[in-house]
């Protein structure tokens, strides 16, 4: 598998962290582990020469449970792990939100996209128009159809639009990152200035998770990437660095998140998903 990070254009850095290209030449069908990201995505193939289908115990809607070729799909925010089956030649490039990215880009709830994986071209509102029938030039260079997807995106993005009231979250999200997600969400509402109530009607209005599953979701990729980092670390220091209360807590965000206990998880950890997690980090 190769994987490689791309910048927004830096009107877009509110809504996106980045474009990540996957190129994998699968000959025979895989199946692969990808674990929580704390992100919505936006996924574009560059071709239909490849098969994919998705699976995930707590997916509400999946429009790639079945075997066919890939269209342009969204991932909305996830709270538990996933699987996908690939066969051919794949070459995506996924569009990787902010926080904040998914409700921008749809301009509507994003807590009504998570756990849910939803054709492109079922995504309503004018400001897509241009987006759902965008197709890559398969002949040209990535960085080209990186730029032009770019300039679509500037045109799908109501750039000038007022925060109105996500804008409580951005200093509370920064902090949330910060603090790898050990912040408690009392004391996010005391930042906030508004009733623990209210912020987790905010969170998942803007972001699309609760601010607890959000903090478990981001304390867990901290800890992933600290272990693939510093993997003599025994799980006691890991309970501990990570404000976990004791090890049955740790064990079950484990087994949310990727299905399996960290031992088996570190035993046998899945390459492409752990490329993919350093590529969002960036």
């Amino acid at each position: 598998m190769k994987s490689k990070f791309f910048p927004p254009n830096h009107r877009l850095s509110p809504f996106i962290n980045g474009y990540v290209y996957w190129d994998d030449n699968v000959a025979e069908s895989r199946e692969i582990l990808f674990t929580v990201k704390g992100t919505a995505s936006l996924s574009i193939p560059l071709h239909d020469d490849f098969t994919c289908i998705v699976s995930g115990k707590n997916l509400k809607e999946n429009c790639l449970a079945h075997k066919e070729s890939v269209k342009p799909v969204i991932y909305g925010q996830m709270t538990s792990f996933g699987k996908v089956r690939v066969e051919g030649h794949v070459q995506l490039i996924f569009v990787i939100f902010t926080p904040l990215g998914l409700h921008a880009f749809l301009r509507m709830d994003a807590h009504s996209y998570t756990d849910k994986i939803i054709f492109m071209k079922n995504i309503e509102g004018v400001h897509v128009d241009e987006l759902r029938n965008f197709q890559f030039k398969r002949q040209a260079s990535i960085q080209t159809n990186i730029s032009l997807l770019d300039q679509v995106l500037l045109r799908s993005f109501d750039l000038n639009s007022n925060t109105g009231n996500h804008s409580i979250l951005i200093p509370l999200v920064q902090a949330l990152l910060k603090t790898h997600g050990t912040i408690s969400v009392y004391k996010l509402a005391e930042m906030a200035g508004v009733s623990t109530r209210t912020l987790e009607l905010h969170f998942k209005k803007f972001i699309g998770l609760s601010p607890k599953t959000y903090c478990r979701i981001v304390r867990f990729n901290s800890l992933i990437q600290q272990l693939s980092e510093t993997p003599q670390l025994d799980s006691y220091e890991w309970i501990e660095k990570y404000g976990y209360s004791d090890q049955s807590h740790f064990i079950k965000d484990f087994k949310d998140f990727t299905g399996m206990s960290p031992m088996k998880y570190f035993k046998d950890p899945s390459w492409d998903d752990y490329v993919l997690n350093k590529s969002i980090s960036k």
